[in-house]
């Protein structure tokens, strides 16, 4: 995990925003394939025209856990989203840990919060787990999403740059 991410993680007791967390660079962050995360006999499926956070995107992922490209700019990660149960622990964790991301696989929801610091927003789409939104980053940010399940904790995250979620809200 970057170093700086490691010491805010504990620095930030829920009481500021997690903004400063040291997350990975945009022009990185589009380099990511889940193929590299994976093991090699992981069957990853690719295709366009899945619909994400208002823009079609290239799929590149097993189901629910998949790393997205807006078709407008095939060569570019934009998002992505990792349900927890679907992966390995050993190749979630190394996802978070490229992109900085200071939470792991059943985190209760005090340490999310004190990890990455008040929400911007809370959905309830079941109910016994809420998403829990958090922009982060500096000067590249990320809007997260952090799905917690009363009983299992953190089950799913989502992560867009923040410059494509605004030009996708925009058009």
């Amino acid at each position: 995990m970057h170093e700086r991410a490691r010491r805010s993680c504990g620095a930030l007791g829920g009481t500021m925003a997690g903004v400063n967390l040291d997350v990975i660079s945009y022009p990185k962050f589009s380099r990511l394939r889940l193929r590299r995360f994976v093991p090699a006999t992981t069957q990853v499926t690719e295709h366009d025209g899945f619909e994400w956070m208002k823009g079609r995107w290239w799929y590149e992922g097993i189901a629910f856990t998949w790393f997205g490209r807006l078709e407008e700019t095939p060569d570019e990660t934009g998002g992505l989203e990792i349900l927890f149960e679907e992966l390995p622990s050993r190749a979630a964790k190394r996802i978070l840990y490229t992109i900085g991301l200071p939470v792991f696989p059943g985190m209760e929801r005090a340490r999310v919060l004190g990890c990455l610091g008040e929400p911007i927003g809370t959905d309830t789409f079941v109910d016994d787990r809420n998403t829990y939104r958090f922009l982060i980053g500096t000067s590249d940010q990320y809007e997260i999403g952090c799905t917690i399940q009363r009983d299992h904790g953190l089950i799913h995250v989502s992560i867009i740059r923040d410059d494509i979620r605004r030009r996708l809200d925009a058009a």
